[in-house]
């Protein structure tokens, strides 16, 4: 396994209906150098400026809407985030990020609505999240089965490498 399923970091908060093109637009699609520094600038300029390895995106519902692109997973990945929480994801976003080893959970909505910050430790394993200023904790939905172990091999081409060389 080489995902590290306890993640601590600074937390950046979006909202509801945050599309593929607000995290990466398309003109960035094929840049991985341009990707990671575009990410999310059109929605916080202060987040595309950022140091941002090990960091958290928390979002409300509907994160990654749009085209069925998987470059705003790698966008958010060349970014430096190490997962994101949401309220709800679109389903091709998240297919994407599973496919991709990007640790992802749903989380109630007074996560979103309530998180103080500074920080937030989300268990991406066992399914937890806690602040890090207040200490509350709520749970959230984490992939589990199949996505747990695609995840934990780094995504699916690394994945199914693993497994036709097991025979």
């Amino acid at each position: 396994m080489t995902a590290e399923w306890v993640r601590t970091g600074r937390v950046w908060r979006f909202g509801d209906a945050v599309s593929i093109e607000a995290i990466s637009p398309l003109r960035y699609m094929l840049s991985p150098q341009g990707r990671g520094r575009a990410c999310l600038a059109q929605l916080d300029a202060a987040f595309a400026a950022a140091e941002k390895d090990g960091d958290l995106i928390v979002a409300g519902r509907m994160f990654g809407h749009g085209p069925g692109h998987d470059h705003a997973v790698l966008a958010i990945k060349e970014a430096g985030i190490a997962g994101v929480v949401a309220t709800s994801f679109a389903p091709q976003f998240f297919r994407h990020a599973i496919g991709h080893g990007l640790l992802v959970a749903r989380c109630p909505a007074q996560l979103h609505e309530s998180f103080a910050g500074p920080g937030l430790r989300v268990d991406f394993l066992e399914g937890s999240a806690v602040d890090c200023g207040t200490g509350h904790r709520w749970g959230v939905d984490v992939p589990g089965g199949p996505a747990r172990d695609i995840v934990a091999a780094g995504g699916l081409v690394p994945f199914l490498r693993n497994r036709l060389a097991a025979g």
